[in-house]
């Protein structure tokens, strides 16, 4: 037997009009089809706030790009991280997420987990980060890099 999600049926909340949009979500469903939950139906406003925290954790990318270099512990990456943030009006996400004390999570080498431990990046280290601004709409930046005694080499990110 083939392993499916489970279908949630489309809810609409009381007293909420029935929307075109809802009918078809219905259809859908009635149709067998998987459909997401309303939670994750994004409104334009949502997409907007979104596009703008991809707009900052590019630049702070950018940013990174050029500032990190041999030498650097992971707390120099958190402060740069919490500055160029706050300057582009966002908050970094993680900062105070659960009591998480950092502005993002950075993991060197083979470290699998990400935190920010402080540790100094030597030549040849692999910078692993999570980057997540502003709060209310978030663009998660996984980012990758290698650390070179000339600066750093961009290895791999992206902006989702």
């Amino acid at each position: 037997m083939a392993n499916r999600k489970k279908r949630t049926p489309w809810q609409v909340p009381a007293g909420t009009p029935l929307t075109d949009f809802d009918k078809r979500m219905m259809a859908l469903y009635d149709a067998g089809e998987i459909i997401p939950t309303r939670a994750m139906i994004k409104s334009p406003e949502d997409i907007a706030g979104i596009r703008a925290a991809a707009v900052v954790n590019t630049g702070l990318l950018d940013m990174l790009a050029q500032e990190i270099h041999a030498g650097m512990t992971t707390a120099d990456i958190d402060r740069l991280v919490y500055g160029y943030t706050t300057a582009h009006g966002a908050e970094p996400a993680d900062l105070g997420y659960e009591g998480y004390p950092k502005s993002c999570c950075t993991s060197l080498n083979e470290v699998v987990c990400h935190a920010s431990p402080p540790r100094k990046m030597n030549s040849g280290r692999a910078i692993s980060s999570m980057l997540m601004s502003p709060r209310g709409s978030m663009a998660t930046t996984p980012m990758l890099r290698v650390c070179t005694s000339s600066g750093v080499s961009i290895s791999a990110w992206s902006v989702w």
